[in-house]
């Protein structure tokens, strides 16, 4: 077997394309192309940020009680003082609520 048309193109694809459409034999052999790509850096997924309110929120909706859906808050990472805020400012709500009955 001989290797009459081989050749090798290196390039962009505009590039080799315009190559491989000059060269009066490109109808005879074959063609095997291999591709370059930059790698691509995965980022992990981005999760919202939750405000201590959603947290404590979160936390009281799986039935858990005030003092632990503030801790739970703050072991999510919520700031112990701003989980406290949030917790107060939710039982305060709450009880408004029970008076306005």
């Amino acid at each position: 077997l001989t290797k009459r048309f081989e050749k090798i193109e290196r390039g962009g694809v505009a590039e080799v394309l315009e190559r491989l459409r000059a060269n009066p034999n490109v109808e005879k052999g074959e063609y095997c192309v291999a591709v370059e790509l930059p790698p691509v850096e995965e980022e992990p997924p981005a999760q919202a940020a939750q405000s201590p309110r959603h947290l404590v929120l979160d936390a009281l909706m799986e039935g858990r009680s005030m003092k632990d859906a503030v801790r739970q808050a703050v072991q999510a990472g919520a700031a112990r003082q701003e989980a406290y805020a949030a917790g107060l400012e939710i039982k305060r709500w709450l009880e408004s609520q029970l008076e306005d009955e």
